[in-house]
């Protein structure tokens, strides 16, 4: 019967301290990025209101098309209180070397720094740099390199696209 009770309390304590803590994260003003609640409205509106400078080359329309489907999936507002700049750099090394000299493994490595500018004032309120890089099989093919290199190329830019979206969505949530 002692044995009962025993358990009995620890499991009522595991609860309590369960449901303390809880209540205390909550109130304590955190609250996830991601989600489907994650962005106040006063975010996403922020977010919508960042014109993308223009980008050029095919890496660079790429980015911007992403960069523009994760900052506004609602539509962009009519005036862009922000201007994201953009340089972007590329790159591809050979790793893998077989024994007649071939490569048959590559990183390819996409460099993007951005920087963020308001426009009431011409004040660049960001300026970081972020990267990706992604490997890929060389293979024996020229058309199975080619594609793996633009599937390499594909998931850098929308891993970047998505970094950048993040960066600037807890630019704009912080308080």
């Amino acid at each position: 019967m002692s044995l009962f009770k025993i358990s009995f309390f620890s499991r009522l304590l595991l609860i309590g301290l369960v449901t303390f803590s809880m209540l205390s994260l909550s109130a304590c003003g955190y609250r996830p990025l991601y989600g489907k609640a994650s962005l106040n409205p006063a975010t996403e509106a922020n977010l919508a209101a960042i014109e993308i400078a223009p980008l050029y080359e095919r890496i660079g329309q790429m980015l911007h098309t992403e960069l523009g489907r994760k900052l506004y999936p609602r539509g962009q507002a009519r005036a862009a209180t922000h201007t994201l700049r953009v340089k972007i750099s590329e790159g591809t090394s050979h790793l893998a070397v077989a024994k007649n000299t071939t490569a048959t493994r590559a990183n390819y490595r996409l460099v993007a720094n951005y920087s963020l500018v308001r426009k009431s004032d011409g004040r660049e309120v960001i300026s970081k740099s972020l990267f990706s890089t992604v490997s890929y099989n060389i293979l024996s093919s020229d058309y199975a390199n080619s594609i793996a290199a633009k599937n390499a190329q594909e998931r850098a830019v929308n891993d970047v696209s998505e970094q950048l979206a993040r960066r600037m969505a807890v630019y704009f949530n912080v308080p």
